[in-house]
C-alpha cells in the first residue's frame, strides 16, 4: 500500500518536522518520495535505475544509478546543506547549481547526478 503508514510519516516529517531533503532508494519508494518533493518542493536524491524520476525535469529532483551508496547521496545532500544552510530553497539551488561535491558528483540540467 503505497499511501500507507509510511508515507504518512513522511508527510509529517515534511510538512510538521520541516525536513530539508529526502533520500529514496529503489523504484517504488523513488517514486513516492517524488510525488511529495513535487508537492512541497522539497528536494530528493533518488537512488534507482528508473530514468523517468529526472525526465519531466523538475528542478529539485535529482537521481543517482542503482547501486551507488547509500553514503554518496548522504554526502552529496550535506555538502549542498553546508553551502545553503537550513532552507529549503537554497538546498534546491545548491543541488542543482553542476557544482561538485566533495567526493565528485555533479548534477546535469535534468537531474542526473554524474561524476566530475
Amino acid at each position: 500500500m503505497p499511501w500507507g503508514k509510511a508515507s504518512g510519516n513522511l508527510v509529517k516529517l515534511i510538512y510538521e518536522d520541516r525536513v530539508l531533503g529526502l533520500i529514496a532508494t529503489g523504484r517504488n519508494s523513488s517514486h513516492l518520495a517524488e510525488q511529495l518533493a513535487v508537492k512541497s518542493f522539497v528536494p530528493l536524491i533518488a537512488v534507482t535505475a528508473d530514468r523517468d524520476l529526472t525526465s519531466v525535469n523538475i528542478p529539485w529532483v535529482f537521481r543517482l544509478p542503482s547501486g551507488t551508496p547509500i553514503e554518496a547521496a548522504v554526502r552529496r545532500l550535506l555538502d549542498a546543506a553546508e553551502k545553503a544552510g537550513p532552507n529549503r530553497g537554497r538546498l534546491r539551488d545548491a543541488l542543482a547549481s553542476g557544482a561538485a561535491s566533495q567526493d565528485g558528483l555533479r548534477s546535469d540540467a535534468k537531474g542526473e547526478m554524474l561524476p566530475r
